[in-house]
């Protein structure tokens, strides 16, 4: 996986539900971390952040209140998404993921720091699937 990062793309939806979308290329990791804070703290509906790799992989982070889920896919279309903790399966959590309310195990979702670090380390072509991934 390349470590320069061709794109971030800011996905979010409008006061009447549309989804709204701004690319921004070849970004800074601080660019990345302020379109973040910025996308957190408005009232619209968060639908997602995607970073794109030069190689064509992707990450793409998504969730509300504090807990998110990653989904990573590799330049050959092969999919993982993050498997934060399996100690947690059977609890069931409901956030605003793709912008509408989504029950997912709590297992699935990060909290913001560790989705940070994901992104982080993806960002680096560090991104190290073997431990707390599962393949799709």
């Amino acid at each position: 996986m390349s470590s320069m990062i061709r794109a971030i793309e800011m996905h979010e939806y409008d006061e009447k539900n549309r989804l709204v979308s701004s690319t921004i290329p070849n970004p800074s990791w601080e660019r990345f971390l302020d379109g973040f804070d910025t996308t957190q703290r408005r009232e619209r509906a968060f639908a997602g952040i995607t970073v794109t790799a030069q190689d064509g992989s992707f990450l793409l982070i998504d969730g509300s209140d504090g807990l998110f889920f990653a989904l990573y896919e590799r330049a050959d279309g092969f999919q993982f998404q993050s498997l934060a903790n399996p100690l947690q399966l059977d609890e069931e959590v409901t956030i605003i993921c793709g912008g509408v309310a989504t029950t997912l195990p709590r297992a699935y979702l990060l909290e913001e720091a560790a989705a940070l670090r994901v992104v982080w380390d993806f960002w680096q072509g560090q991104l190290d699937t073997t431990v707390g991934w599962e393949p799709l």
